[in-house]
């Protein structure tokens, strides 16, 4: 089973301030997205006729289901269409044709090209 957990990012010193402190302000990860946003990226996606990644929204969350997995994936938002998941932290980057999503791309292995048939 993959596990994610959102990257925190710091962003660079401000200057000090009034009392002579420097401070480094915290940066979150991606917006999270709404579950609206997300049902965008739900269905099936297959990379051939023996495998296929079932993508679903659950709450505010996006998870994958791989063949053999007992458990579904999360996926951390990392940017609008780009997620991270976490095993061997992998991107996956969902890729709209003619306003809606039609491929997930894997970077694992070379790269992997699923498409959504569902």
């Amino acid at each position: 089973m993959l596990v994610l957990s959102p990257t925190l990012l710091l962003a660079a010193p401000t200057p000090q301030d009034a009392r002579g402190v420097n401070s480094h302000l915290p940066l979150t990860t991606a917006s999270t997205p709404t579950n609206g946003a997300l049902q965008q990226f739900a269905g099936i996606y297959k990379l051939d006729e023996q495998f296929a990644i079932t993508v679903s929204v659950e709450g505010e969350k996006l998870y994958g289901l791989a063949p053999g997995d007992a458990e579904k994936t999360e996926f951390t938002p990392v940017s609008e269409n780009k997620f991270i998941i976490k095993g061997p932290e992998t991107e996956v980057e969902f890729v709209k044709e003619d306003g809606k999503v039609k491929y997930m791309l894997v970077q694992m292995q070379g790269g992997l090209k699923l498409t959504k048939v569902e």
